[in-house]
C-alpha cells in the first residue's frame, strides 16, 4: 500500500495525506487525536474530508458523558460511528474526484 501511494502521489504533502487517511480508515482503534495527525498536511490540500472529521470528530464527546451516567461502555453505537466516518468518507472522495478532474481540465 505504501509503494502503491508513493508513485501515486504527485509530492510528498499529498502523500502524506493519502498515508495517514488510509491509516485511519484501516486502523482497528482509533482515538480522537489520532485525527490531528493528519491536519497538517490536508492544510495545504484544502481537503474537504479532513474539514469535515474536524467537525463529525466531536462525536467522541459522547463517550464520556454516557460515563457520568452510569455507561461505562466505551463503543460507540452504529448511528454514532457513521456519524464520525461518513463525513470524512465522503469529503475525501470529493476532494479527490475534484484534483483528478481539475488535473484532466489542465491537461485539455
Amino acid at each position: 500500500m505504501t509503494l502503491l501511494l508513493l508513485f501515486k502521489s504527485r509530492s510528498l504533502e499529498q502523500f502524506s495525506l493519502n498515508f495517514f487517511a488510509a491509516l485511519l480508515v484501516i486502523s482497528p482503534i482509533i482515538h480522537i487525536w489520532y485525527f490531528t495527525w493528519i491536519i497538517p498536511f490536508a492544510v495545504g490540500t484544502k481537503n474537504l474530508g479532513v474539514k469535515l472529521v474536524s467537525l463529525s470528530a466531536f462525536i467522541y464527546f459522547v463517550l464520556p458523558y454516557r460515563q457520568t451516567l452510569g455507561n461505562n461502555n466505551w463503543n460507540l453505537t452504529d448511528r454514532e460511528t457513521w456519524l464520525l466516518w461518513l463525513p470524512f468518507i465522503l469529503g475525501y472522495g470529493w476532494s479527490l474526484w475534484q484534483e483528478r478532474n481539475n488535473r484532466k481540465l489542465s491537461n485539455e
